[in-house]
């Protein structure tokens, strides 16, 4: 899924809540660790680059199954609350060249970012492996982007 491109405002907030379920729809978040990136965000640049935002098993720890986040090329491991039985809910938030990525309330990281994006780009790749004895899928609940100091009228692509 591609967002419409446009120039977007220097600061924003780009929320999405996701979560993978079974076949019934009951979320089981400790799963993320058995599939490698079913889930990947990318923030298009002006320039025609992208920041990608992956979400999938951490494939550098050997002795335990760990889920990552991984921003451009740079893994942050995700796992414990992070992984709760509710959707996951994934925030970034750029200010003043630095851009945060936080989920639930807990910040992953601040990063250094391009100075102006146009769109957003989701795509999922719903795992092909049964575990559990049932087929696993990416579920979004939200995905939002609110523009920060605009006039109420266009606030939102």
């Amino acid at each position: 899924m591609r967002s419409a491109s446009s120039v977007w405002p220097v600061e924003f907030e780009l929320v999405i809540e996701f979560a993978l379920v079974d076949t019934r729809g009951k979320i089981n978040n400790t799963l993320w660790p058995y599939f490698a990136d079913p889930l990947t965000l990318g923030l298009d640049q002006a320039d025609g680059g992208s920041t990608k935002i992956v979400l999938g098993a951490d494939d550098s720890v050997k002795v335990q199954r760990l889920a990552r986040l991984r921003v451009n090329k740079k893994d942050y491991t995700v796992g414990g609350k992070d992984l709760a039985a509710e959707p996951i809910r994934l925030v970034v938030q750029p200010k003043k060249g630095v851009v945060d990525f936080r989920i639930d309330q807990r910040k992953i990281c601040s990063l250094p970012i391009a100075n102006e994006f146009r769109g957003v780009t989701l795509h999922i790749d719903n795992p092909d492996k049964e575990l559990l004895g049932q087929r696993w899928s990416v579920a979004i609940f939200r995905l939002d982007v609110t523009w920060i100091g605009v006039d109420e009228k266009a606030k939102s692509p």
